[in-house]
């Protein structure tokens, strides 16, 4: 995280990197009941979402949860799942998003390879979990481990009973106070899992300080403040989706989300939370909103920003249904923490529908040819290579 320097020609944002529990514990303390998160079933002020994830380290750390411990989080976009993974972040944990819509052989691969100590599911999920560890039911809580996961010991479920409920007892605030002040900047926070294009999923490791800098950075670059209210679909198991919650939450924003995205209600829902910054990121998820028949009926006035990747052609047409707004495009990868550059909302318009902008702050980024190694001229495919504090520390082994 970053602040602004004063004044003077070389103001600039000085560097305050912090760990995922300070960032949100700082925004309680700061704006406790200005929204936080919002989802259409529930929502949280920062306060409240601040006491969910304190509550949550609470019993995990009565589980035995300590530092370094994987936490598995299969849970769908609600409050409980970013709570859940703050809550892991305060322990010095990796919380291990996990993609609720994953068949038995995917999830068992991600359950199996990232090692995970804990499993926070919920209910519906309950079924999968058995069909993919047909050993959990009969397996009691913090014993060995299963034979298909040989390090999972507890499986807590929430709001059901079906898969050993853990009613974990806790420990004292005084020891996740004393857990979160030992957590280091740059120990690994979350694992991602790459989506697995070219080879099976990969697990990302990124830190505390490559999230909260990349999420102050797109805060700087986007110029997010307080008073708005930043709306995506991005799943939140999704580097992306993580990042823009970081992003929201860094800048003291409420942050929007769908829960499941449906295109059909989608256009309501920006409307009446007043959303001022929608990162639609795919084209994919943006066009079938935009070509709804009743689209014209919408006052999205509000909406001064949008983000979206897609071709120029396609990125032209997205800006001239909402020609009020700016509209920016990005590089990113999982692997970058999310966004690896952006668009600066001063770009020329052609600039942002045929590039991907700018490296992000303190980013450096080369294009290099693959066999010698040499630097490449401007339109020159190569390989992209880059390097910078948003970089992740490596795969999971």
């Amino acid at each position: 995280m970053t602040s602004a320097a004063t004044t003077g020609p070389g103001a600039r944002r000085w560097i305050e990197a912090t760990t995922l529990g300070d960032l949100l514990d700082r925004r309680a303390a700061e704006r406790p009941d200005a929204d936080a998160v919002v989802f259409p079933e529930a929502r949280a002020s920062y306060a409240e979402l601040a006491g969910r994830a304190q509550w949550f380290a609470r019993r995990l750390a009565g589980l035995g949860v300590r530092r370094g411990d994987r936490v598995g989080i299969l849970l769908p976009a609600t409050v409980d799942l970013l709570a859940v993974l703050f809550g892991a972040a305060k322990l010095g944990a990796i919380a291990v998003p996990v993609n609720a819509r994953f068949k038995c052989v995917e999830l068992a691969q991600i359950v199996t390879h990232s090692g995970m100590r804990v499993l926070v599911t919920d209910a519906a999920s309950t079924g999968l979990l058995h069909e993919t560890l047909p050993d959990v039911s009969g397996h009691a809580d913090g014993e060995r481990g299963l034979a298909d996961a040989p390090e999972l010991r507890h499986v807590l479920v929430l709001d059901g009973t079906e898969v050993r409920d853990v009613a974990a007892p806790g420990v004292p605030d005084d020891v996740v106070w004393e857990s979160q002040a030992s957590v280091r900047v740059r120990d690994t926070a979350v694992i991602v899992y790459t989506s697995g294009t070219t080879a099976a999923p990969k697990g990302a490791m990124l830190s505390h300080e490559a999230l909260v800098r990349l999420a102050d950075g797109i805060g700087e670059r986007l110029q997010i403040t307080s008073e708005d209210r930043v709306w995506t679909a991005i799943p939140l198991f999704h580097g992306g989706g993580i990042t823009f919650a970081l992003s929201a939450i860094a800048a003291g924003a409420p942050f929007v989300h769908p829960g499941y995205f449906d295109p059909a209600t989608t256009l309501e829902y920006l409307r009446d939370e007043r959303v001022t910054i929608a990162l639609a990121a795919f084209e994919t998820i943006w066009m079938p909103v935009l070509n709804r028949s009743d689209f014209a009926r919408f006052d999205l006035s509000r909406i001064r920003l949008v983000m979206a990747v897609g071709v120029p052609e396609r990125l032209r047409d997205m800006a001239s249904r909402l020609p009020d707004a700016v509209h920016v495009s990005c590089v990113a990868m999982t692997e970058s923490s999310a966004f690896l550059t952006l668009n600066r909302l001063d770009d020329p318009p052609d600039a942002r529908a045929t590039t991907g902008g700018h490296p992000m702050p303190g980013m450096q980024c080369r294009v290099v040819d693959p066999q010698t190694g040499a630097d490449v001229d401007p339109g020159t495919p190569g390989e992209l290579l880059f390097r910078g504090p948003n970089a992740f520390d490596g795969y999971f082994p």
